[in-house]
């Protein structure tokens, strides 16, 4: 599919409004029940009800009102449990700072109508042992992954029934490992230090500051996008993000470090879509992307959905199309790819086979297991060659124009 559809056009036009104040026009035959289902498998739910909620026929907003108080009331919950983090490590003497969700919903209009997930932070590695007990004090226990090498996750079970998930970080997600790698962890290791106080109506908790939180957005934007997808909630975060700044301002701050680590010409095209189709005011700096790549990028998204869920066999495409240690999509290697995230999965379930690789065969045979019985559980898609290798194509020749950590690994 190369178009939008009137849902999708219907969407953007209402996520312009509530995000830049664009007047929306509304069609006297909206598909209401076929917008609103897209709105929540792209997680902006709240922000499309609060944009049109007046103008909704009774039926459709009675039958929202509910699910769209079930978000608010998380977001509020979620709000809560970052001034929760922030009192737990002030009292433990830990130095942190939180990462996305609440950090990109402080730059919201509304930040209470930005839909939240778990609550991720950031702490000195150093102090992973100690973090982890003090969360360990609030009831909450670590997960069955505890070999992961850049954070661990805790989860609470509430008296409510309800389930909480904190993810402690010593690195953020989507850092190549390379050269380039190593100078983002380079440019991201004070972000503890820089970090700021971020003040809500239920208390305060420490935030990135512009130049932190805007590479990690990058990193964690582009990391899923070519994994299993973004949907329309991250491209509402850069545009909200970019929109902060003056085109001398941006460029003052990022375009020299983006150039260096290959992610200038992928900020410039998130924030080209975001104009194009958000209402996002012309930043100017991000030059004139051809139509093909702003629109290309903006399918892209859509089809995937948040995180993928909207589009599940996009897991499958991307063990062909990514190089997972540089984080980059490059022509002619795909069984190269394809063998690379084998062998990490193989690893992670037989953690012996990092120091034996003769093990790897019996991994690769748990990971093909494994993979059988979650397709047979409906946890995962079937696998179509044909079809994967197809999206496969099209996602590469889309990716590769954005030039992502575009020198990475090269000579």
């Amino acid at each position: 599919m190369n178009t939008l559809t009137p849902n999708q056009e219907l969407l953007l036009s209402l996520l312009a409004q509530a995000l830049f104040h664009r007047e929306a026009a509304l069609p006297g035959d909206a598909d209401w029940y076929g917008l609103f289902q897209e709105a929540k498998q792209q997680a902006v739910l709240p922000l499309v009800f609060e944009s049109v909620k007046e103008q909704l026929p009774a039926d459709v907003k009675d039958s929202l009102e509910e699910p769209v108080e079930t978000c608010l009331l998380n977001n509020l919950l979620v709000d809560f449990e970052h001034v929760e983090l922030h009192k737990t490590m002030r009292a433990a003497g830990i130095d942190y700072v939180v990462m996305k969700g609440s950090a990109s919903a402080a730059y919201y209009p509304k930040p209470m109508l930005r839909m939240m997930g778990d609550v991720d932070f950031l702490i000195r590695k150093e102090d992973a042992e100690r973090g982890g007990e003090a969360l360990r004090t609030l009831g909450f226990r670590e997960t069955a992954e505890r070999d992961n090498p850049i954070h661990q996750a805790y989860v609470r079970r509430g008296e409510d029934g309800r389930r909480s998930e904190w993810e402690l970080h010593w690195l953020p997600n989507g850092i190549p490992r390379n050269e380039t790698g190593e100078r983002i962890r380079e440019l991201l290791s004070d972000s503890v230090e820089t970090a700021r106080i971020h003040q809500t109506e239920n208390g305060s908790y420490m935030v990135p500051d512009d130049f932190h939180h805007g590479l990690m957005l990058l990193i964690h934007t582009a990391m899923h996008l070519m994994h299993s997808g973004v949907g329309l909630r991250h491209l509402c975060d850069w545009a909200v993000f970019a929109s902060h700044f003056s085109e001398k301002d941006f460029r003052t701050l990022f375009e020299e470090k983006l150039r260096e680590l290959g992610l200038w010409d992928f900020a410039a095209a998130l924030t080209a879509v975001s104009v194009r189709y958000l209402g996002c005011p012309d930043a100017h700096w991000q030059g004139d992307p051809p139509e093909s790549l702003t629109k290309g990028l903006l399918l892209d998204i859509l089809r995937g959905g948040n995180f993928g869920k909207k589009d599940r066999s996009r897991l499958n495409e991307a063990k062909l199309l990514v190089n997972r240690r540089e984080g980059t999509v490059r022509r002619g290697a795909w069984l190269r790819n394809a063998a690379s995230a084998m062998n990490e999965k193989a690893r992670r379930l037989m953690p012996a086979a990092r120091k034996q690789p003769l093990l790897l065969p019996i991994g690769w045979l748990r990971v093909g297991l494994r993979q059988c019985r979650r397709i047979l559980s409906g946890r995962r898609p079937g696998l179509h060659l044909k079809r994967m290798v197809e999206g496969a194509a099209e996602r590469s020749a889309l990716y590769q124009q954005l030039r992502i950590f575009k020198d990475a690994g090269d000579e």
